[in-house]
């Protein structure tokens, strides 16, 4: 059998390449940090394996030998395919256990009065309060993937009841599938609101002012999804009156969050870099996926690979 030809575009290429190589044979492997130095190799590539913002159609219109393209994220949104469609598939599922650990970093931290625990410590401050709990809260799921799925499954240990706004007509974990439609009802359930669908054009703005006023006052928003899902300077300025309680926010319309930005200054906002995606075993996670997918794509089994977008 012929040997095969990967290309990996990747910051990380060489700690896939300390996991990958040492597992599979029939392989030659070009490693590139940076796009201009995989522009210049992956003419010679059947493979190529990056992520959705790297595979531009400039680079793909480069791979002349180009079979399959392995995204090194569980979301394609940001592919330019241009013509051709080779087989495609991502890293579905990868993502569950660490932006399921963010959500309920926001969650648990606002629920149980975190910041102003913080607050009192630094203060030297003994202070007893009533915090509140998770348990018996709901929370509604805008987009239920993989991610979703995940999060639901650690709300029902917590005794939270579960909402999704979906086309599909079930979900694990989930209580109640709402009709995308009817979005502002089911926001105005919301404790929690946790944005998770793809990015892209039929998405952008979807949470709107519209959406953010059907929240109670009490609710909290979450984005994991992207900034442009969300009508930013709307969220601001519920935030500022107090007409929405909290919000937690990984994704900004721009990133890096520019310094003067008023999502900094607000005490109702807690803001991470873009670390929902990100832990220290992604790439051992992700290695378990590729490693099958080319096992079966040397053995022409493409029927057999994992998180097929494409084929």
């Amino acid at each position: 059998m012929a040997e095969k030809t990967v290309l990996i575009l990747d910051e990380q290429a060489e700690a896939y390449l300390e996991r990958l190589v040492p597992r599979l044979t029939g392989i030659e492997w070009i490693a590139a940090r940076l796009v201009p130095e995989a522009m210049e190799r992956v003419g010679a590539a059947e493979v190529v394996m990056a992520r959705g913002s790297l595979l531009t159609r400039a680079l793909l219109a480069g791979a002349r030998k180009l079979e399959w393209i392995q995204v090194l994220t569980s979301g394609v949104d940001g592919i330019d395919l241009g013509g051709a469609l080779p087989t495609v598939t991502s890293l579905r599922g990868v993502h569950g256990p660490q932006m399921a650990e963010l959500a309920f970093l926001y969650m648990l931290a606002d629920a149980r009065g975190y910041d102003r625990l913080r607050r009192q410590q630094a203060a030297h401050c003994w202070e007893r309060f009533l915090p509140g709990t998770l348990a018996g809260k709901t929370a509604v799921f805008v987009g239920l993937g993989s991610v979703a799925e995940a999060i639901a499954a650690r709300c029902r240990a917590f005794e939270m009841r579960c909402v999704g706004v979906s086309g599909r007509a079930q979900a694990d974990f989930i209580d109640l599938i709402v009709p995308r439609e009817r979005l502002d009802e089911a926001a105005s359930m919301a404790d929690y609101l946790i944005v998770l669908v793809p990015g892209g054009a039929a998405n952008d703005g979807l949470v709107s002012s519209r959406i953010l006023a059907a929240m109670r006052p009490s609710a909290m928003l979450i984005n994991l999804a992207r900034g442009r899902v969300v009508d930013e300077a709307a969220l601001v300025e519920r935030l500022r009156s107090g007409a929405l309680r909290a919000a937690g926010l990984d994704v900004f319309r721009e990133e890096p969050l520019p310094a003067g930005h008023p999502l900094w200054g607000l005490p109702n906002a807690m803001v991470t870099p873009h670390v929902g995606g990100a832990s220290e075993q992604y790439i051992e996670r992700a290695a378990r996926i590729i490693e099958h997918n080319l096992r079966m794509f040397v053995q022409g089994r493409i029927d057999l690979m994992r998180n097929l977008v494409r084929s």
